[in-house]
């Protein structure tokens, strides 16, 4: 059975994303992260951004294995920008 997990953005972080950039600030620590938005990432932040999932969105094992959204959770996780919680451990949407 595969994992799933939530994906969450802490409620202090803003996100500014245009066609090409995404900009993450982290209110607290007054640090940002600026990344660059392709596909799978876009894709990613417009699910993550939709006022349906409030910052916040499910995740297949196999979608945290992709290397840029490997990347992307470890970037924001560094940062306390982000959180992953497994679903066996937290069934109920954060």
């Amino acid at each position: 059975m595969m994992k799933k997990y939530w994906l969450l953005l802490e409620s202090y972080v803003f996100v500014w994303k245009n066609t090409d950039k995404i900009l993450f600030y982290n209110t607290l620590s007054g640090k940002d992260l600026m990344i660059d938005s392709n596909g799978l990432i876009n894709q990613l932040m417009n699910n993550l951004l939709s006022e349906t999932n409030h910052y916040c969105i499910e995740l297949t094992e196999d979608e945290i294995k992709e290397p840029e959204i490997s990347s992307l959770i470890h970037l924001l996780r560094n940062r306390y920008m982000a959180d992953l919680y497994e679903q066996l451990l937290c069934p109920q949407k954060p």
